[in-house]
């Protein structure tokens, strides 16, 4: 009945993401990362999405490249969490994006990005 998500927050200035753990039994969540003693500032990474968007409505491809490194060290992070009641590794079963505004402006760009990105990352 339970499984842990990561889901990551693709916002107009950057990614953040929180790790929890899924019931889906008891319909339920608690959230794992980060915690109250965790570092908030390892769970973000800044990308200007949003204030690279062109004249003509695109994203540059630099803007994007920043965001697949973002999104690798994110995922990296992820998967090298401790759990915190057990401190034994944190097992995640799947890795969830969500986009905002700033993709919807370039939905071509967009939806090439999130393509690479599912097949470098297993991010879907």
């Amino acid at each position: 009945c339970q499984f842990n998500r990561a889901v990551y927050d693709v916002g107009s200035s950057g990614i953040k993401f929180q790790v929890a753990q899924v019931d889906v039994c008891q319909k339920s969540l608690k959230v794992l990362f980060p915690g109250p003693t965790s570092d908030s500032k390892t769970a973000r990474k800044d990308v200007p999405f949003k204030k690279s968007i062109t004249a003509d409505n695109k994203i540059p491809q630099a803007t994007f490249d920043l965001g697949m490194t973002a999104f690798k060290e994110l995922k990296a992070t992820a998967e090298g969490l401790m759990h915190p009641d057990t401190q034994q590794p944190l097992v995640i079963r799947d890795h969830v994006g969500i986009a905002t505004e700033a993709f919807r402006i370039d939905r071509a760009g967009s939806e090439n990005f999130f393509k690479q990105l599912k097949d470098e990352t297993g991010i879907q």
